[in-house]
């Protein structure tokens, strides 16, 4: 009788065991296929989302082409109502950039006529090469307008100061808006004014910053007063310097650059009288670290940097 009871109870551990393994493999089996569900469900979502962000940026990129393709369109028509008041051509001719004159003629022959008129602005600095202990690849023309001193008349463009060609030249490139980190959309153009004996051009790039994004879509055209293509002579006015009211830091950033060129160079190619002016009106930003920079438009620039080829210098 003993023998049957062991044999009872063995059975019933038997069968025990197995209804914990198959409730063990069901629950296995639950959790498996909630985690396939799962995984699927955030491949899903991941898949959504991905294809909303291609929607996204093909939308932006087509408005983007719709939006060049205007502004090639209005610029053009701009352009050649332009040219025909003014009987200038809208495109370049090769004669017009072969006459340019050799970079190494800027070196006897500086120019002088700054970017813009020095009683128009409040503070600068030159080049900062990288020899320098704060190097920054372009000079700087400062505008405070914290007073609210621009426009001095009207909302138009010509009651805000005026910028220059400061060589006679080609304009070879022109951007109504160019949107920065920080929402500073500046606008600005190149001016190709020298070339060299291996065929190589050399622009001035006025980079003009408002410091604000700009107040409306193609509020920054009106500011601009040439066509690419279109010969200037030195003192022609270019652009003007919008300032918007209130803000202090507005400034122009120009240096130049060569054809397959990456580095910036420094714009070393006005007379001592425009660099002495431009130098005492420097104020605080006049300093490398705590030295104080000497009158130049290229301060301790690298070889690289040196549009006339000579050399890393002190100054320039």
């Amino acid at each position: 009788m003993f023998q049957a009871e062991n044999l009872t109870h063995i059975a019933e551990l038997q069968r025990s065991k197995r209804r914990w393994k198959i409730l063990a493999l069901g629950l296995l089996a639950v959790m498996t296929v909630l985690l396939f569900v799962a995984i699927l469900s955030a491949f899903f979502v991941w898949s959504r989302m991905k294809s909303q962000q291609m929607m996204a940026l093909e939308a932006r990129e087509r408005a983007e082409q719709i939006w060049q393709e205007t502004r090639r369109a209005e610029q053009g028509a701009t352009g050649i109502a332009e040219n025909r008041r003014q009987k200038q051509p809208m495109e370049a001719r090769p004669e017009d950039l072969g006459s340019l004159p050799d970079i190494s003629f800027f070196q006897e022959h500086s120019s002088d006529r700054f970017l813009v008129d020095l009683d128009d602005f409040t503070s600068g600095h030159p080049f900062k090469g990288v020899n320098s202990m704060q190097p920054h690849a372009g000079a700087h023309i400062n505008f405070d307008n914290s007073d609210k001193r621009w426009p001095r008349g009207g909302q138009e463009p010509a009651n805000y100061p005026v910028i220059y060609a400061v060589a006679d030249g080609v304009i070879s490139r022109v951007d109504f808006r160019f949107g920065q980190k920080g929402g500073n959309d500046r606008y600005g153009l190149d001016l190709t004014f020298a070339g060299d004996r291996k065929g190589k051009q050399y622009r001035l790039c006025y980079s003009i910053e408002p410091m604000i994004p700009e107040p409306s879509v193609g509020f920054y055209r009106q500011f601009l007063v040439v066509q690419e293509g279109q010969r200037v002579r030195k003192g022609d006015v270019v652009a003007y310097m919008y300032c918007p009211p209130g803000v202090k830091d507005v400034h122009i950033h120009f240096h130049i650059t060569m054809d397959r060129k990456k580095e910036f160079l420094a714009p070393t190619i006005f007379g001592s009288d425009v660099v002495r002016q431009f130098h005492a009106k420097w104020g605080g930003f006049g300093r490398d670290g705590d030295t104080p920079m000497p009158p130049c438009m290229g301060y301790r620039i690298g070889a690289e940097e040196n549009p006339f080829g000579t050399g890393a210098k002190e100054r320039l």
